[in-house]
């Protein structure tokens, strides 16, 4: 019969040991003024809404994107979109996370023999 196993485990939680830094200590941040869009989406959620009821709220986004896009209030009205980078696919997440170590290995092997 083979022998129990102990597990170790910690004693303390996050919890407790992040108790030692009071919360009440940190000041609280101001909060960052809203942009021109954020106060032409506020504007135009509820006009939107009204003449669309039934409409997804990505739909409405969709809607008021297009219409902030040849607003007058909009700063880059007129100019290009900025290109975006295509977003890593699992592949190449995996390529990145792959140790480089793991093929030196061999090679130390076959210089000893």
């Amino acid at each position: 019969m083979p022998a129990a196993r102990t597990i170790k485990t910690n004693t303390t939680s996050k919890a407790g040991r992040n108790a030692s830094k009071d919360a009440s200590t940190k000041e609280p941040k101001e909060k960052r003024a809203p942009s021109a869009y954020n106060i032409f989406v506020k504007e135009q959620m509820p006009l939107w809404k009204a003449a669309h009821p039934t409409a997804p709220h990505s739909e409405a986004m969709k809607g008021i994107g297009e219409i902030w896009a040849k607003h007058a209030d909009n700063p880059n009205k007129g100019q290009p979109r900025k290109e975006r980078k295509p977003k890593a696919t699992k592949a190449m997440k995996s390529n990145k996370t792959s140790s480089p170590a793991a093929g030196s290995s061999s090679t130390a092997l076959s210089s000893d023999l």
